[in-house]
């Protein structure tokens, strides 16, 4: 196998955060996504993979792994 290659995943954070408190203004917005993550997981899929691709390629045994978030 040859070395240097380029992957490209755009996942998102599923999560509604808020950094002055807004969040709690927000109690349906909040349920909608806490629900969302709840059917995903009856359905075996995962929502929040964000944290979780790193270390699935490193699993694979790739090396040098670099992430950059944006």
């Amino acid at each position: 196998m040859s070395p240097g290659g380029l992957i490209e995943f755009q996942e998102y954070h599923c999560q509604i955060y808020s950094d002055d408190g807004i969040d709690s203004l927000t109690p349906s917005l909040l349920g909608w996504v806490d629900n969302m993550i709840l059917a995903a997981e009856k359905i075996r899929r995962l929502m929040p993979i964000i944290d979780q691709i790193t270390p699935w390629i490193q699993d694979a045994r790739l090396v040098n792994v670099q992430e950059v978030i944006y």
